[in-house]
């Protein structure tokens, strides 16, 4: 039960990331950048 629920909300939040982040590309010139950093990173923590 705790599981499941936990699980659900995890699928809303990535949603509401979604939605920050869409709302963050429109609204801040630096966002689009910031994200490629971002990914950057990660490809260079996940090698």
């Amino acid at each position: 039960e705790v599981k499941k629920v936990l699980l659900d909300i995890a699928k809303e939040e990535k949603t509401h990331m979604g939605e920050f982040q869409a709302l963050l590309l429109k609204q801040d010139k630096e966002q689009l950048e910031e994200l490629e950093k971002g990914k950057e990173e990660v490809e260079e923590l996940v090698e």
